[in-house]
């Protein structure tokens, strides 16, 4: 599924529109009729049922207005609370302001309030809306603010989200939930958390991309009556979904081979952090590469070998529990004879580490993905991406990721003003990367300024090995040449991997959830993208 930002959409509906007020107010009556039918979801029958409308002066204003008017003739209880100014007010919000008065003023007290003066409230100057106007309210739209806001709600914008938020009611938004930047996905203070959002002619990165997702609740798209083509730009991202992933895993050949379906080698595992890599390298065979290496520090390589039984465990140099630079010769001609590299997990840190690193970054003929200690050294290295032979994928999280963009420095403020969307797709674009930024909606970002969103996954797989489970199943799928480019087979394993920690939670719940678990799922939930060969084993 596309994602288009905001100004792409706005654009297209302003060519189209052209200045024709009839074609506006069609499109607004097409967005207040979904409305309305997403209220009637919700509730089934609307005569007698309680909705009150919070409308702003604009565009998204006038939707509520009409779907109000609508639902008064559906026999709705409706009240409306007018949060614009009234001297700013849009000639289509004006037109369908208009018609809800008018039909309110005809409603009959047997199916509403009746009365024009008792179904608009406005907030403009006054502190707060009659008592008890929304006690009792079975829906409140929110239609305040579109696709076009952006900042801090302020004021009555403020105080109306405040209401809405503590109504208790159930929240439907128009677009986007008020307080939100459909494009960056960021939120002010008391941004209004709807439980169904539904979408005017396609979705944005609110919609998907975190923080803005957390605020929208269910979502569904509607057609608002923009035809098809007049969206000019490109999407700004995908949606990674089951059905995309199915289509990227072929069945087996019956006459395979363990050697047709690649070799991952997995750089990890020191004093302290022996399960990293292993979980690494687990999660490349789990996901189906045909052999998998562990290089590990020497020190450790007993505990390390004894715990890998189908992973090819490794002994290399090490100095104080980790990886020694002398060992980055050796290790590289490990590379050398696989086809993709892990680098970073359970890696540590010394000195003697990072050089060994970035002499591997440097030295690798096969691409590489790296992953946390791996990322925290080319964080403060990030010139040596320039010096890379084969393609990089790296996967940090937010913090990792704000040391990328500040020479090792975590700063809180790294997705403002632009969003975690736009400031992934310009560091892969910028160093010629494919970036996953791990998280809720994780993004995959590919250096030719296309990007993918994650659609599953659960906040049970917030624990420690996750992120190495992950680094395999990228590795893995690079290996065996899953999709056309390492952004969609990073992209199909993200999924892949978020699918498996799906079904570790249906299984176990989220508090008690393990890396190992989702590790433990990963067959199962490949194997539900993917059409059995029907053939013998090969060998």
């Amino acid at each position: 599924m596309h994602i288009y930002d905001a100004e792409s959409i706005a654009a297209a509906e302003r060519e189209y529109i052209d200045g024709d007020l009839s074609v506006s107010l069609r499109m607004m009556r097409l967005a207040a009729e979904a409305l309305v039918r997403a209220c009637e979801r919700r509730l089934g029958t609307l005569y007698s049922r309680k909705i009150a409308v919070f409308a702003g002066g604009g565009k998204n204003g006038g939707d509520g207005f009409a779907a109000a008017a609508e639902l008064i003739n559906r026999g709705c209880d409706v009240s409306c609370v007018f949060a614009g100014s009234p001297d700013r007010i849009s000639p289509e919000t004006g037109y369908y302001l208009g018609e809800f008065l008018d039909i309110s003023g005809k409603a009959s007290p047997e199916t509403a309030m009746p009365g024009k003066s008792r179904r608009l409230f406005s907030m403009h100057g006054e502190p707060s809306l009659p008592d008890g106007i929304l006690s009792g309210t079975d829906i409140i739209l929110d239609c305040i603010f579109g696709i076009g806001f952006h900042g801090e709600l302020s004021g009555k914008y403020l105080e109306a989200a405040r209401l809405i938020n503590s109504s208790g009611a159930f929240v439907i938004s128009a677009d986007i939930p008020s307080g939100a930047e459909g494009s960056a996905a960021l939120v002010s203070r008391e941004c209004v958390r709807a439980d169904l959002t539904v979408s005017f002619t396609a979705p944005k990165p609110a919609h998907f991309v975190m923080p803005a997702k957390s605020f929208c609740g269910a979502v569904e798209t509607a057609d608002a009556g923009l035809p098809p083509g007049f969206i000019k730009s490109k999407p700004a991202a995908d949606t990674v979904t089951s059905d995309l992933v199915r289509t990227l895993l072929p069945p087996r050949r019956t006459d395979s081979h363990k050697g047709d379906y690649g070799k991952v080698a997995v750089i990890g595992g020191s004093m302290g952090f022996t399960g990293a890599g292993r979980l690494a390298a687990l999660a490349a065979l789990r996901s189906g590469c045909g052999l998998s290496y562990l290089a590990a520090c020497g020190s450790v390589y007993p505990a390390q070998a004894s715990a890998c039984t189908e992973v090819v465990c490794l002994p290399f140099d090490d100095a104080g529990g980790r990886f020694s630079a002398a060992a980055a010769d050796p290790v590289l001609e490990l590379i050398h004879r696989c086809d993709v590299c892990v680098v970073g997990p359970g890696l540590g840190r010394s000195p003697e580490s990072d050089e060994f690193v970035l002499k591997i970054i440097r030295g690798s003929d096969r691409p590489l993905v790296i992953d946390a200690d791996g990322i925290n050294v080319l964080s403060e290295n990030i010139h040596v991406l320039r010096e890379c032979a084969a393609p990089v994928v790296l996967t940090p999280h937010d913090p990792e990721f704000s040391r990328l963009l500040h020479a090792g420095a975590v700063k809180q403020d790294i997705f403002t003003p632009d969003g975690r969307l736009v400031k992934a797709k310009d560091f892969a674009e910028r160093h010629g990367v494919t970036l996953v930024l791990k998280g809720s909606s994780t993004i995959t970002a590919a250096p030719d300024g296309s990007a993918y969103v994650n659609t599953s996954g659960n906040p049970g797989m917030a624990t420690g090995g996750s992120g190495d489970v992950l680094a395999g199943v990228i590795a893995s799928f690079i290996g065996q040449g899953i999709g056309s480019s390492s952004a969609l087979s990073s992209a199909a394993a993200v999924y892949l991997h978020g699918y498996a920690g799906d079904l570790a939670a249906d299984k176990l719940g989220e508090y008690g959830m393990l890396a190992g678990d989702i590790l433990e799922m990963l067959p199962f939930a490949i194997k539900e993208h993917v059409t059995p060969s029907g053939g013998g084993p090969g060998i």
